[in-house]
């Protein structure tokens, strides 16, 4: 039974020795405005963000698809409505 005793903690330290996670926040605001009775319903909505470590980043950066280039972009035209018939061929 040790065995699953120790298992069980290195697994619940396994973010600090792998440092799979930098930094994490509430997308919301802040833990301490919940403090009120009935708050734990609008707790289960907010969102949590996690920030990766840059390691992770690059990794990742690495082994992503390229993106592709971005659209040039298109010329406006300053005619409107009939005026803006196309151009007859020369000739």
């Amino acid at each position: 039974m040790s065995g699953m005793k120790e298992s069980t903690k290195a697994a619940s330290s396994g973010q600090e020795r792998q440092q799979v996670i930098a930094a994490w926040h509430y997308a919301q605001g802040d833990y301490a405005e919940l403090r009120y009775h009935g708050a734990f319903e609008e707790w289960l909505e907010w969102t949590v963000r996690i920030v990766p470590p840059e390691e992770v980043m690059q990794r990742y950066a690495r082994i992503a698809p390229p993106r592709p280039a971005p659209s040039p972009p298109r010329a406006r035209s300053s005619c409107t409505g009939s005026a803006c018939a196309p151009a007859s061929p020369p000739g």
